[in-house]
């Protein structure tokens, strides 16, 4: 699809600015204490550049700066001298239907709903994940290390599979009861 936007740029600014891209997967603790956002096709975790340890009233109070929506703007801002259409103070514009699902589709992010461990007194573990197309091995990987590391449940692994193949639960092997005993 050419719109005329160059959404490399928006990403390459997204990468620069929350990026966790010396992430090899050698360090998967890594992981574990970082809200990760979004997942590039290259596997670079995006994440909130907010610390737990410094959001006010922890976990629990949502700061605007941490959303995924508010992640994308602050990129777009930040580039939005070139994709005015695309930025509205702070906002997206409602001109050329422009959503965060066309930026996913277009970057072949996907979106990823990961708190970490934030808090001893906050133990849920839960991780979503949101995609339009099927996984790239290096997203598929990133989020098995995720699951590998963090040990969450498979009854707390949400798939949002907007793919056209609907495979994704079977890319992260969690498509049969079977598979959650063999990982």
């Amino acid at each position: 699809m050419n719109d005329g936007i160059d959404y490399k740029k928006i990403e390459e600014c997204m990468v620069e600015i929350y990026g966790l891209s010396d992430y090899n997967g050698t360090s998967k603790t890594l992981l574990l204490y970082n809200k990760i956002r979004f997942l590039t096709a290259s596997g670079i975790p995006i994440l909130t550049d907010i610390k737990p340890d410094v959001i006010p009233g922890g976990p629990h109070e949502r700061d605007d700066e941490s959303t995924h929506i508010k992640i994308i703007v602050k990129s777009i801002g930040e580039t939005h001298e070139d994709y005015p259409e695309l930025y509205n103070n702070g906002q997206f514009s409602e001109k050329d239907g422009y959503t965060v699902e066309k930026f996913l589709k277009n970057t072949k992010m996907c979106r990823v709903h990961w708190r970490g461990y934030v808090r001893e007194d906050y133990l849920t573990i839960e991780l979503n994940v949101l995609a339009h197309q099927l996984l790239t091995d290096s997203q598929r990987k990133v989020i098995l290390d995720i699951i590998e590391v963090s040990g969450v449940s498979p009854d707390k692994i949400y798939i949002d599979d907007h793919s056209e193949e609907q495979s994704i639960k079977r890319q992260l092997r969690l498509h049969s009861i079977v598979a959650q005993f063999h990982t």
